[in-house]
Order: structure tokens, then sequence, then C-alpha cells
């Protein structure tokens, strides 16, 4: 099985609103990169955009205690707050993200997944990163 064959079926799904399919797309995704940080938060986005708060928020508790002794993509985080609808700590978050050029920069115009283009913070890393 490809990962990212099934990584980027998430993002289309989940914007049709197949929410259980995009989240079986995840779960596939999370099994076959053995739970990686960034798989965790695709799961925990998906949850949040469905509706599944106490879902979604268990996976963003996973990933900040991950954060304590291994490395988590702070954009993937961000992401995860986003959706929950936190945006101080989704700015807190893709600020990180930013200050370690972090590569979730070049998604910020176009990744579905994510539904931070009108916040003022983003608004600014979007032209800091010549996006606009």
């Amino acid at each position: 099985m490809y990962v990212q064959a099934h990584s980027r079926l998430i993002g289309p799904l989940a914007a049709l609103g197949r929410f259980d399919e995009a989240r079986r797309e995840a779960e596939i995704v999370l099994r076959l990169t053995n739970n990686s940080a960034t798989a965790v938060a695709g799961l925990a986005t998906i949850d949040a955009e469905a509706g599944r708060t106490t879902d979604a928020r268990r996976g963003l508790a996973s990933l900040l205690e991950r954060a304590r002794t291994e490395y988590v993509p702070p954009g993937a985080v961000g992401a995860v707050y986003a959706k929950l609808g936190d945006t101080i700590n989704q700015d807190i978050w893709l600020m990180r993200a930013y200050e370690e050029h972090s590569n979730a920069m070049a998604y910020l115009l176009v990744d579905t997944a994510r539904v931070w283009h009108t916040d003022a913070t983003v608004v600014k890393l979007i032209a800091a990163v010549g996006l606009r």
C-alpha cells in the first residue's frame, strides 16, 4: 500500500463531507506510518471537522505529550487547533512552523485540511513566505 495515495484522499473526502471515508483513509495512514505524529494529527483534524471533538482532543493531547520527548511537526499541531477553533494556539504553533522554516508554510493557501486562511496572523504568514 502507498501511504501517499491514502493520505492524499483524506482532504478531498473531508471537503466533500464524506467524513467516515476520510477517517478510514486516515486510519490506514496511521497504521502504515506506525502512528506517526503527522498521521495522528491528520486523524485528529478529520475528527474535529466531523464534530468528533472528544476524539480530536484525544489526538491533540497525544501529540502534545509526544512533543515533550520527540519532534512533532508544529504545522500539524496548528492544523488540529485550527479545526477545533482555537485560533490562539493555532497561531502559536504556526509561528513555530514559520520559525523553523517548515514545509507546512507552503500549504497555507492550498491545503484543504486547513481552515486558517482568514486568520490575521496567518494572513501575515502567507505574505511573509511570499504566497501573496
